[in-house]
């Protein structure tokens, strides 16, 4: 493969994993929409209790399903933004080479553990839609969460090949690295 195949490749693969960590970013925005939504129906029920003594039916049910939708939205930026909780203690004392080539396997431990997931929250999904599940308290379909919870994780997926492919290009050192973190990822 000529240099210049190779380095129109590396821009094509840069401008994907771009677009991908673009809709990681919404989805943050889309989790902390469901924050604020879950904060007011939370607040709402307060204040109603306060003035009727009764709370809103209903309630306990969609404040819980917003906080999962919420959690798997946020995955794939926390990720994207390197924002998970690390422990580097012995990380730190690996040659800069060994962790590098840690944080490809790492990433390839969450590409498929990933796909493993997405395959089995699909298979979730349907069968949630083919059984017309309701939820106990509001009685509303509760396959859309699912299908957030699934989309969510299939973002998670794709965070984790862009980081994936980050780290391959710090590796092979023929591809720019743009990864907000310095070693590439974890």
């Amino acid at each position: 493969m000529s240099e210049q195949t190779r380095s129109n490749w590396i821009k094509k693969i840069n401008w994907v994993a771009d677009k991908v960590e673009s809709l990681s970013e919404f989805a943050a925005y889309l989790a902390s929409t469901f924050v604020i939504v879950a904060v007011v129906v939370i607040l709402a029920d307060v204040w109603v209790r306060n003035v009727t003594g009764r709370s809103i039916d209903g309630v306990t049910e969609l404040s819980s399903w917003l906080m999962a939708a919420l959690s798997w939205m946020a995955l794939s930026y926390t990720l994207k933004e390197n924002g998970h909780i690390q422990v580097r203690i012995l990380i730190d004392r690996l040659s800069a080479r060994n962790q590098q080539v840690l944080n490809i396997f790492l990433y390839l431990v969450g590409v498929g553990f990933m796909i493993f997931l997405v395959d089995a929250m699909w298979d979730r999904l349907h069968w949630f839609i083919d059984r017309g599940q309701r939820g106990m308290e509001i009685k509303v379909p509760i396959w859309w969460l699912y299908s957030l919870a699934l989309t969510g994780a299939c973002l998670f997926l794709l965070q984790f090949v862009v980081g994936l492919w980050r780290a391959l290009a710090v590796m092979i050192k023929g591809a720019p690295h743009t990864s907000n973190s310095p070693d590439g990822g974890f």
